[in-house]
């Protein structure tokens, strides 16, 4: 089963929303709210810089899968909605 995708636009109200969990992990890159807009993705990441040396280490860290990702957020990345919680 797809997703069905409203929006064709990716950034703020414009953004796609989701209609069904999403079991692909999703990363945000120099935007730490964009779990707002798809509440159902289930495996969230944030880098919140788009410099190649921390894409770099973001794509070794999912490559390697052997260690977990420990950071403490700067911001609230739930923004406050209940429905980014689940």
């Amino acid at each position: 089963m797809k997703p069905n995708l409203v929006s064709s636009s990716f950034s703020g109200a414009e953004a796609p929303k989701v209609d069904m969990p999403m079991t692909a992990p999703s990363d945000s890159v120099n935007c730490p709210y964009h779990l707002a807009d798809a509440p159902a993705v289930k495996c969230y990441i944030n880098t919140y810089d788009p410099r190649p040396v921390t894409l770099e280490l973001l794509l070794d860290k999912l490559a390697s899968g052997a260690d977990a990702f420990t950071g403490v957020p700067p911001t609230d990345a739930y923004c406050g909605f209940f429905d980014t919680r689940i």
